[in-house]
């Protein structure tokens, strides 16, 4: 393959890495934004105020979350939580109406959903196919790196929430590959590097940190 077409090929992958990642954190913002406003009905719930309409419109716009597989279990437990106090709050209250009884078996039904999709276990073992022995099972190629591209559009995901520029990401990232000998964020930099070397930045003190910590890896899988 001729250097251009490399490059159009690694273009390519940047630009489907980088639309990954803006998909996955626009998914999470979207998420943190309904448990945020959940928790802002809790409290008005505590505070005696009439939430009927708003947890209404909160399932009727956030089941899908369940649906969607997009919670992590710390959101799915921050939510059941919030919930139980709701209904807590509601069921401390002798009067009810049809409103009520309906919120409570929304409510209800959520936590069933919840307990169905927990006891759901999912076996599932991908083909064998030998390995370089001829007798060993090995993963596919592209398996592997499709697993390892989606751990670094995750650790993505997580160092740019708080960062404005994909400098600082790609600092952070160095940091934590250097002190923690962390592959996916030395994957993470380097495709970072590429992706800002192509965009005319300047990216050379970063290219010796990533050799740098390039080095120190290989020293520490010799020594082990």
């Amino acid at each position: 393959m001729s250097y251009a077409k490399t490059l159009t090929s690694l273009e390519k992958l940047l630009e489907s890495f980088i639309e990954k990642a803006v998909d996955l954190k626009e998914k999470r913002l979207s998420v943190l934004s309904g448990i945020n406003r959940l928790d802002d009905i809790a409290c008005g719930s505590r505070g005696g105020s009439d939430i009927n309409e708003d947890i209404s419109e909160w399932f009727a716009e956030h089941n899908r979350f369940l649906e969607e597989d997009r919670l992590r279990p710390s959101d799915l437990n921050r939510i059941d939580q919030m919930l139980g106090d709701i209904k807590n709050q509601i069921g401390a209250d002798e009067k009810t109406s049809p409103a009520i009884e309906k919120l409570r078996s929304e409510i209800d039904r959520w936590h069933q959903v919840r307990a169905k999709d927990a006891e759901k276990i999912v076996l599932k073992r991908p083909p064998e196919a030998p390995g370089p022995s001829g007798n060993e099972p090995t993963d596919s190629s592209i398996t592997m790196f499709h697993n390892v591209l989606g751990g670094v559009v995750s650790l993505f995901e997580e160092m740019s929430s708080d960062r404005q520029h994909l400098l600082s990401v790609l600092d952070a990232a160095l940091t934590r590959a250097h002190d923690q000998a962390d592959r996916e964020a030395l994957l993470l930099s380097a495709i970072s590097i590429y992706y800002l070397k192509l965009k005319g930045y300047k990216v050379e003190p970063y290219v010796r940190r990533l050799k740098e910590v390039e080095r120190l890896l290989r020293k520490g899988e010799h020594s082990a």
